[in-house]
C-alpha cells in the first residue's frame, strides 16, 4: 500500500481491472443497497455516482463471477476463531504456502487475512463450493453470493483499515489460478477430512430478494423484551396485558411467535393489527405488527422505515412491511434515500388543532415543524407553575422541567425556529422570563434571584438575595461553546442543569448568609432551548456530559424539513394560548386518567430493576421525558389529567427524539472513523514496512544458508537438493528470492545446462 486511495479511487481502479465491487455501509460490513449481488459492477459511471455521493461508504469486492468472466473465491481467515492455526495446518499438510502467498492477499481491519484465487466454474459447480462454507475453525469461503470488505474501508470495531499486502493488490497482481492441490484440499475439507464442513451460514439480509424489515425484526428482535418493554407481564405460561386488574393471562406466546391474544383481552393499541386465528380461539399478532402498534401507532410502513434507519438496514425495502415473499415497494434502492424517521409522523400534526397550527406556521415561515414544536413545548413548560408535579409513580414526584436540543447543519434554521416560537407563545407574567441568557451554574441559580430590601427579625432594613422568578426559559444559540464551558474544571453548570431537570435543590451552601444562593427543590421552573450543529454534537457524548446523565435528559429535534414547501410569505402567526394555571401553595398533581399508563411505567421500571430489560444509558430517562411531555400537552389542552391521547403524542415525541440521537451517534461514529483513518493507515504502513524488513532479513539468512550448503557439498549442488536441504514448508516460498540474491551478490552461479539446474559456488 504505497499511497492512500479514497473508496472512489479504489473502486474505479478495481473496476478498470474487470472486478465487480459494491459499497459498504459506514460503520458496517455489508452493502447498504438492495439486491447488491445484481448491482455489483465495474461500470465507472455507476461507481462514480455511488461513491461521489456517499464518501463515507467503504468498499466491498463481490466474489464469484466477475465482469471479465473470471470466477473468484476468497479464503477468509479470522484470527479470533483460530484461523491462523487452521491456515498453517492447511498450508503445511498440502504444501500450499507458496501458492497462498503468491496470489492477491490482504490484511483485514480486524487482523485477519483474505486470499483471493481464480477457480474453474465447472469445478465449483461440481463440488458445490458455496459462499461462507466453513472449512475449518476460523476459515470461511466467500463465493458467488458473498463479498469481502477491502481497502481502504475502516473496520467498524477496531477503527483500523483493510489493506493490501505490498505488491498483492488486485490491480497490481491477478489472482492466481487455483492449483489441483488447492482444489483437492478444499474438496477434502468440505467432505469432512478436517473441521466442520458447511457450517450454518449467517444470514446476509441485504442480499436476499424480497427480504423486508419484518423479516429482520422476526429474526433479530426478542419477543419477551418487546412485551416487557411495553408493560406486559409474564404469568402462568402466558402474558398479562397492561392495565389488567385480575391475575389471569391475556395471551399466549407461541415458540418463535406469534402472540395469540384472547378475543376479550385485546388492548386498543393492537386491535387494528391483530388477526383472527383459524380456530377462532383468539387473535394473533406478529412481532413486527406488535412493535409497529406500540412504537408507530400502528403505521407499519412508518415502523419499517424506523427499523431501517435505527438498525442501519439500508439494503432492505422499508416499504415492504410484510414478510419475505409478500409486499412490494420500491424504497431503498441506490440513489434514493430512505424516508427519514427522525421527524414526527404525519398523524402527529393532525391529532389536535394546536399541532396543526404549529405545522402550518412552520411551513409559512419555512422552518422545521419539529424544531418549532420543540421550542414551543419548552416555552409552554416554562409557563407551568413549579407547584404542578407528576404523581410519584416511581420514587418521588417529578417536575415539568425540560431541556431541548435542536440540531441541523450550518444555516439549517435552528435559531429561526426559536424566533418563530417566540411570536406564537406570549408571556405577560413578570415572574416568568423567556429567552434568558445562561452562564455558570452559580449564575443560573442567581438568575432566579434579586437583591430585595426587607425588614429583618430585629426590625432593621437590609438587602439580601431572594427568589423572585418562578420560571425561566433559557436560550443557547452556541451549543458547542455552552458545552465546552460546562466541561471546564470546577464548573457547576452541567450538574446544576441536571439537578434542575430533576427538581432537586439548586445552589451551594458554602456562601455567606448574605449571599447564599440556594433554591429548594421544586420551587422554580427551568426550560432550556439549545441549538447545535450536527457536526459539533459529538460533545454530547463526551464523558463529562454523558456521565452526568445530562444527554439522556434531553429532547432532540431536527431543524431540517424534507417536506418543506415554497409558499407565499404570511406575516401573521397564530398565537397559541396556554391557560393560566392557579398557583396552589400545597401543590397540585397532574394525574393519569388511564390506569394503564402508570401500570406501564411501573412494569417497565420493574423489568429494569430485575435485569429483564436493559436499556441504553443515554436513553434511560425516556419514560420520564414522555411523562413530562404528556403532562405539558394535557395542561395546554386545559386538563389536569394525562389521557391516552397525551401519552401517545408524547411517545411519538420521544421516538423521534431517539431517532435524532441515533443520527448524532452515527455522525459521531463517522467523525471518529475519519479521524482515525490517517493514523490507522500510517500504522498499517509502518507494519508493512516492518514486515518487509523482516522478510528481507529472512531472505538474506536463507541466501547465506544456500551458499554455505553448496560450499559444504564441495562447491556444487542441484537446485532441488539445495531447496530441500535449506527450507521447510514455512520457508520454501522464499527460496527463489534467496537464490536470486545469492546470484546477484556474486556468491553462486546457476547452471541450467543439464535441465535440472546446478548451483555452483563462486
Amino acid at each position: 500500500m504505497k499511497a492512500k486511495h479514497s473508496p472512489l479511487e479504489a473502486a474505479l481502479q478495481m473496476g478498470e481491472n474487470g472486478y465487480r465491487v459494491v459499497p459498504i455501509g459506514a460503520g458496517q460490513k455489508f452493502p447498504p443497497i438492495q439486491e447488491w449481488q445484481k448491482q455489483a459492477t465495474d461500470d465507472q459511471q455507476t461507481l462514480e455516482r455511488w461513491f461521489a455521493s456517499h464518501p463515507e461508504w467503504g468498499l466491498g469486492w463481490k466474489m464469484g463471477l466477475q465482469a471479465d468472466g473470471r470466477y473468484l473465491v476468497a479464503v477468509d481467515v479470522d484470527v479470533k476463531s483460530g484461523g491462523v492455526e487452521s491456515l498453517n495446518s492447511l498450508l503445511e499438510q498440502y504444501q500450499l504456502t507458496e501458492e497462498f502467498f503468491d496470489t492477491v492477499r490482504a490484511r483485514t481491519g480486524g487482523g485477519g487475512m483474505h486470499f483471493v484465487f481464480e477457480f474453474d466454474p465447472a469445478w465449483i459447480e461440481e463440488v458445490g463450493l458455496t459462499n461462507r462454507a466453513r472449512l475449518a475453525p476460523g476459515i470461511d469461503i466467500r463465493a458467488e453470493a458473498g463479498q469481502i470488505v477491502v481497502y481502504p474501508t475502516i473496520h467498524p470495531e477496531t477503527g483500523k483499515p483493510y489493506f493490501w499486502a505490498d505488491g498483492h493488490a488486485p490491480w497490481a497482481l491477478a489472482p492466481s489460478q487455483a492449483s489441483e492441490t488447492l482444489c483437492s484440499a478444499l474438496a477434502g475439507l468440505m467432505e469432512g477430512e478436517s473441521g466442520p464442513a458447511n457450517a450454518p451460514q449467517p444470514t446476509m439480509y441485504p442480499q436476499q430478494r424480497g427480504f423486508s424489515p419484518a423479516d429482520w425484526v422476526r429474526d433479530h428482535l426478542d419477543w419477551e423484551q418487546a412485551l416487557l418493554r411495553h408493560g406486559w407481564t409474564p404469568v402462568d405460561g402466558g402474558w398479562r396485558r397492561p392495565g389488567k386488574t385480575d391475575k389471569g393471562k391475556s395471551a399466549v406466546l407461541h415458540e418463535g411467535g406469534p402472540l395469540v391474544i384472547f378475543t376479550t383481552e385485546i388492548p386498543p393499541e393492537l386491535a387494528s393489527v391483530a388477526k383472527p386465528t383459524r380456530g377462532g380461539e383468539g387473535h394473533s399478532v406478529s412481532l413486527f405488527s406488535f412493535l409497529a402498534a406500540y412504537e408507530a401507532r400502528g403505521d407499519e410502513k412508518a415502523y419499517a422505515r424506523q427499523v431501517c434507519e435505527e438498525y442501519g438496514l439500508g439494503g432492505l425495502n422499508p416499504v415492504a412491511a410484510g414478510s419475505s415473499g409478500g409486499g412490494g415497494g420500491t424504497g431503498g434502492s441506490l440513489g434514493e434515500p430512505l424516508p427519514s424517521t427522525v421527524h414526527l409522523a404525519d398523524w402527529f400534526w393532525t391529532d389536535r388543532p394546536v399541532l396543526t397550527a404549529i405545522r402550518d406556521a412552520a411551513r409559512a415561515r419555512m422552518v422545521s415543524p419539529d424544531a418549532l414544536f420543540l421550542n414551543i413545548l419548552l416555552r409552554w413548560a416554562a409557563l407551568v407553575p413549579p407547584c404542578y408535579k407528576l404523581p410519584a409513580v416511581i420514587g418521588d414526584e417529578a417536575t415539568f422541567d425540560l431541556i431541548g436540543v435542536v440540531v441541523a447543519n450550518t444555516s439549517g434554521g435552528k435559531s429561526a425556529a426559536n424566533r418563530v416560537s417566540k411570536q406564537m407563545v406570549r408571556n405577560l407574567d413578570p415572574a416568568i422570563m423567556f429567552d434568558y441568557p445562561i452562564g455558570s451554574g452559580e449564575g443560573l441559580v442567581t438568575s432566579y434571584m434579586e437583591m430585595v430590601e426587607h425588614v429583618n427579625d430585629e426590625g432593621k432594613k437590609e438587602r439580601s438575595l431572594r427568589v423572585t422568578k418562578r420560571g425561566l426559559h433559557f436560550t443557547i444559540d452556541e451549543g458547542v461553546a455552552f458545552l465546552s464551558m460546562g466541561q471546564r474544571k470546577g464548573t457547576t453548570l452541567m450538574p446544576t442543569l441536571t439537578a434542575a431537570w430533576s427538581g432537586s435543590a439548586l445552589g451551594q451552601a458554602n456562601a455567606s448568609a448574605e449571599t447564599r444562593r440556594i433554591i429548594e427543590g421544586g420551587r422554580v421552573r427551568l426550560a432550556v432551548a439549545i441549538n447545535m450543529q450536527e457536526s459539533n454534537a459529538w460533545k454530547l457524548f463526551e464523558d463529562e456530559i454523558s456521565d452526568l446523565g445530562l444527554t439522556g435528559r434531553m429532547i432532540f429535534a431536527s431543524a431540517h424539513d424534507a417536506g418543506a414547501i415554497m409558499s407565499e410569505f404570511s406575516g401573521d402567526l397564530a398565537v397559541l394560548p396556554f391557560p393560566p394555571l392557579p398557583i396552589i401553595e400545597t401543590g397540585r398533581t397532574v394525574a393519569y386518567a388511564d390506569p394503564a399508563i402508570p401500570q406501564q411505567i411501573r412494569q417497565r421500571h420493574f423489568n429494569i430493576l430485575t435485569g429483564q430489560l436493559r436499556i441504553d444509558p443515554l436513553e434511560s430517562h425516556q419514560m420520564l421525558i414522555q411523562c413530562k411531555v404528556a403532562g405539558v400537552l394535557a395542561l395546554q389542552d386545559g386538563r389536569s389529567a394525562i389521557e391516552e391521547s397525551d401519552w401517545t403524542l408524547a411517545q411519538e415525541v420521544v421516538r423521534a427524539s431517539s431517532a435524532v440521537l441515533s443520527r448524532l451517534r452515527q455522525v459521531r461514529h463517522e467523525q471518529l472513523a475519519q479521524k482515525t483513518t490517517l493514523a490507522a493507515t500510517a500504522a498499517a504502513q509502518r507494519e508493512l514496512i516492518a514486515e518487509d524488513v523482516k522478510e528481507a532479513r529472512a531472505v538474506n539468512r536463507l541466501r547465506d544458508s544456500i551458499v554455505a550448503k553448496v560450499r559444504a557439498a564441495g562447491g556444487s549442488l542441484t537446485v532441488l537438493q539445495t531447496k530441500r536441504a535449506t527450507t521447510s514448508s514455512t520457508t520454501r516460498h522464499r527460496f527463489d528470492d534467496a537464490l536470486s540474491a545469492a546470484v546477484g551478490d556474486g556468491l553462486v552461479a546457476v547452471d541450467q545446462a543439464d535441465g535440472s539446474g546446478v548451483i555452483r559456488a563462486l
